[in-house]
């Protein structure tokens, strides 16, 4: 009976070593856990600022996105007054452009006709010159033989 005691003793002796060393690694498995469990918590929440980052940039890209879709429209918008108004000023060139034709041909024709009046001006003063010349020589006491051999 002593023996066993003994035996039972160093068994117990032998137990309380071994629940000691896992109560040590329990508490170092724990540390661990708790390690980890820190380094996931902080990945996680690296995770999740990342993750509202990254919906942030997509929030502001499509921002950007809608305001470069409401430029474009502008942009159309303008460009259809711009092409209205080209119809416009075209019409309005092809109606100077008309004028023009009819003015340089009235232009034309004033022109002609002032060729005429300056072709009429000279006879006339040809003709008054001639005639003065007559009267000057009539008056000298020429004859109208002796004017009309003159050069």
């Amino acid at each position: 009976m002593v023996k066993k005691n003994d035996d039972l003793q160093k068994e117990n002796v032998d137990l309380r070593a071994k629940i000691a060393e896992l109560k040590e690694r329990e508490e170092w498995f724990l540390m661990k856990m708790n390690c980890t469990n820190r380094n996931l918590k902080e990945m996680e929440d690296g995770f999740a600022l990342k993750m509202e980052q990254y919906k942030n940039k997509e929030d502001w890209n499509e921002l950007e996105m809608e305001d470069l879709r409401l430029e474009m429209e502008d942009l159309r918008v303008k460009m259809e007054e711009v092409e209205a108004n080209n119809v416009q000023l075209r019409v309005k060139v092809e109606e100077v452009e008309a004028k023009n034709v009819g003015l340089r041909k009235r232009l034309k024709e004033e022109v002609e006709y002032g060729k005429k009046l300056v072709n009429v001006l000279i006879a006339m003063v040809v003709l008054l010159l001639g005639i003065g010349v007559f009267v000057c020589l009539g008056a000298k006491g020429m004859s109208k033989k002796k004017m009309l051999a003159l050069p």
